[in-house]
């Protein structure tokens, strides 16, 4: 994503600089055919490029057709929401180049992981105020989404004092501290199941409040704002979602799919990037982690997306293990896969973090009918509670291990009972 926004931001620059240069530079590097006529999501450079260098437009036509169909302020209703963002930033970096009336995109990042710093987007907007250059609107909206809260009062006024519109938009952004974060757990849990994805209507976004007056184009409000029909992110999920909104990545995990269809091969692998980003992480976030764990596809990721919110102290433990077992006790039966990705935590030494997991998710998991693979998480929590001295009774467990017969579920209910003595 990094390399991404400074190459997207070296086109425009150099464009703005020479652009006959910059187009004799890219022909070595330029390719004859398109990697995909269906490349949506992971918006292709070579579209602005081949604009650059004045080529057959097949960026804009096919890019515009994917994106936003009819304009650049409309988000697709065929495909992603963060996709058509995306689409309409290249789209309008096409322009820029064309016009050569702006030197330099405003919403490139200083953290890897799509924020912007305050201070440095102030200077951003001063320099093209001297200029007298107004700011292209989707670059500007998305530095706005990608700019860091602060409560730093000197850099307020320093925004404060910029005279133009989108300076005064910074200034009040900065004030108000951009879109509102929203509690995304659903009434009545946990005594329901966990619900379908947001997208499916278990989550609506509240409108955001005067922050977003004068609103965002529609292709960037609609990334926090309420949904048309059932627009979601969709699939795949990528990297560029999150670096989108860095600053709320519960709003963004609302959105997502988190079932075995095609996106699950696209968001476990990038739970990583969602814990290293910034706002709360609470039930979205938490489900996330928790149907990773029990699908198994990227195991290493997910669980260092585990630890690294763990380390972080930002890993709600007794969520994760009420979600895990929620999930396990309503159609899946994975409780061996996830009790294996479990272990693999634990044996980077997490094993009191997995134990306070599996310290909220047993009792839910030994019923009258324990859970298939109930067996597995009680192998696995002997180990854990053994590592880190954890002790007291577990009633659900204890009446497993009272049980007659010498099923394996009941041998490991009894050494954890012993365990916790």
């Amino acid at each position: 994503m990094v390399a991404f926004e400074r190459a997207l931001d070296g086109l425009v620059r150099h464009a703005h600089l020479d652009r006959t240069a910059l187009a004799e530079a890219l022909k070595p590097v330029m390719r004859r055919e398109p990697k995909s006529n269906v490349d949506w999501v992971q918006s292709d450079l070579y579209d602005v490029a081949r604009a650059v260098r004045g080529d057959e437009p097949r960026g804009r036509a096919a890019l515009m057709h994917r994106a936003v169909h009819i304009n650049r302020t409309t988000p697709s209703r065929s495909y992603s929401l963060a996709g058509s963002t995306l689409a309409a930033r290249l789209a309008e970096a096409m322009d820029v180049i064309e016009s050569g009336t702006q030197p330099f995109l405003l919403a490139v990042p200083t953290l890897s992981t799509g924020a912007l710093d305050a201070a440095v987007l102030v200077e951003r907007i001063a320099e093209l105020d001297e200029l007298g250059v107004t700011p292209a609107p989707v670059d500007l909206a998305q530095a706005l989404l990608r700019v860091t809260p602060t409560p730093d009062r000197q850099g307020l006024r320093a925004a404060e004092s910029l005279a133009s519109d989108a300076g005064q938009r910074l200034a009040r952004w900065l004030r108000e501290g951009g879109p509102a974060h929203q509690d995304s757990e659903p009434k009545g849990w946990p005594h329901c199941k966990p619900p379908k994805p947001a997208s499916q209507g278990w989550w609506t976004p509240a409108r955001p409040g005067a922050v977003m007056d004068p609103p965002l184009p529609q292709v960037a409000a609609s990334l926090i704002g309420p949904y048309v029909g059932n627009s979601g992110l969709a699939d795949p999920m990528a990297p560029f979602w999150v670096a989108q909104l860095p600053h709320h990545r519960e709003e963004l995990m609302a959105r997502d799919y988190f079932e075995p269809r095609m996106s699950h091969r696209g968001w476990p692998r990038n739970l990583p990037f969602v814990v290293e980003s910034g706002g709360p992480a609470g039930y979205s976030v938490h489900l996330a982690l928790a149907f990773g764990l029990i699908l198994q596809t990227e195991t290493d990721a997910v669980v260092d997306a585990v630890l690294v919110l763990a380390a972080r102290k930002q890993l709600d433990t007794d969520l994760l293990g009420r979600q895990l077992e929620a999930l396990l006790n309503h159609g899946w039966a994975y409780a061996d896969k996830a009790s294996g990705s479990l272990r693999a935590a634990a044996e980077t030494g997490a094993y009191a973090t997995v134990w306070s997991v599996l310290r909220a998710a047993l009792p839910g998991l030994l019923g009258k009918t324990p859970v298939r693979g109930a067996a597995a998480m009680l192998a696995l929590a002997v180990e854990c509670a053994s590592r880190c001295g954890a002790k007291g009774e577990i009633p659900e467990v204890t009446a497993v291990a009272d049980r007659k017969g010498s099923s394996q579920t009941v041998k490991n209910a009894r050494l954890l009972r012993e365990a916790l003595r």
